[in-house]
């Protein structure tokens, strides 16, 4: 019996846009799973702490796909103290499945980039698989120790099913061009942000009178 992959998506989400909404349905587009799990950090350790609540973050999340059945929300991140380290997301989540469920991890190439800073980074191939979704004009990084270690695990997309865990690859999918920042930026100066991201986060967003 195969089983069918267990794929998450993390991230800030400060707040959740088109952009990722749109990269995660093209992902399990591509991979053929029936939904993919979005992940709000709530301490995310590589980057300034977010102004907004881990809370907020992840109502925000809920909202904007409550109407789009492959894509889930989960708040385990917030449950735990301390920074959210990813590799303690995966070695939970790997308990749950137990040793034969593929459990594949999708990072931004931009996040992948500095991939070698993340806590306990070459531990991730022993319980997951790892796609790095790239974007137009992105290439390979080619820095060490990264260089390596991506020549060492990298395979097909359509590989990735076929065993739980310890390989890399990429997806190429539709990149919007919106970004967290400016869309913050865009809420500071009273600029609209109508379309970039769903109807129910600008609401929520104004609702609640953030980023301001």
């Amino acid at each position: 019996m195969v089983l069918e992959p267990l794929i998450f998506m993390g991230g800030t989400f400060d707040p959740i846009h088109v952009g990722h909404i749109r990269m995660a349905i093209e992902l399990a587009e591509a991979l053929e799973v029936s939904q993919l799990t979005l992940l709000p950090a709530a301490d995310p350790p590589l980057r300034a702490s977010p102004r907004v609540s881990a809370e907020q973050r992840a109502n925000m999340v809920e909202l904007a796909i409550q109407a789009i059945p492959s894509l889930q929300c989960d708040r385990r991140e917030l449950a735990r103290s301390g920074p959210s380290y990813s590799i303690d997301t995966v070695i939970e989540w790997r308990d749950q499945l137990g040793t034969e469920r593929p459990l594949i991890m999708a990072i931004g190439a931009d996040a992948f980039a500095r991939f070698d800073r993340w806590h306990r980074w070459q531990d991730f191939t022993d319980y997951c698989h790892i796609v790095i979704m790239g974007r137009g004009g992105w290439s390979m990084p080619t820095a060490e120790p990264l260089s390596s270690w991506l020549s060492k695990y990298k395979v097909d997309l359509n590989e990735l099913r076929e065993t739980p865990a310890g390989s890399i690859a990429v997806h190429e999918g539709r990149m919007l061009e919106v970004s967290a920042t400016d869309i913050r930026a865009r809420i500071h100066a009273k600029q609209s942000i109508h379309a970039l991201v769903p109807s129910e986060v600008e609401n929520y967003i104004g609702q609640h009178a953030l980023y301001q």
